[in-house]
Parts: C-alpha cells; structure tokens; sequence
C-alpha cells in the first residue's frame, strides 16, 4: 500500500526551530498614534498653505502674477481662508 520509510520522509524534521517573537503593540497606541498623524499632518499642510500663495486660480506673465478671482464670489476655499486671514485684499503683501 504505502511505502513507510518515503511516507516519513514527507513529514517535518522534529528538530525545534527558532521561535519568531512578535512585538505587542496595544490596538489603543495605534489609534492614538494614528489620529495624532493625522491631525499634526491636517493642521501643518493647513498652516502651510495659509501661509503662502493661493495655490490655485494664478494667471502668470512674465514676471506678473495675479489672481482674478481675488475678492469675488468664485474664489476658492484656499483664497478666501488666506484673505480672512490676513485682512487684506492687496496681493501681493509688500515685505518689508
């Protein structure tokens, strides 16, 4: 029927292996660790942002830049945070 010595030879070694330890990470570090990325990311790109130049809705020509949509009604969420934050409505600011 079967051939005994090749059936054992199929079979794992009963020599013990080297054990793999695995590192126990608690589900609540991870979530804590995971909405505290997420919010330094969120508020960082945010402040980022909000400190520069509208990122979208520019027109460049040679050296001028503007921004058509400043002020009206069709400017992005991006253009109207910057100009609620600074106050203004003069773009470029002047720097001193």
């Amino acid at each position: 029927m079967t051939n005994a010595p090749a059936a054992a030879s199929m079979h794992a070694s009963s020599t013990p292996q080297a054990t793999v330890k695995s590192r126990f990470v608690p589900t609540v570090f991870l979530v804590v660790y995971a909405l505290l990325l997420a919010l330094g990311l969120g508020l960082g790109s945010a402040y980022w942002v909000m400190n520069g130049n509208p990122p979208f809705g520019s027109l460049r020509l040679g050296p001028w830049q503007a921004w058509p949509s400043l002020g009206s009604p069709e400017a992005d969420p991006y253009m109207r945070a910057i100009i609620a934050r600074r106050g203004t409505c003069r773009w470029p600011r002047a720097k001193a």
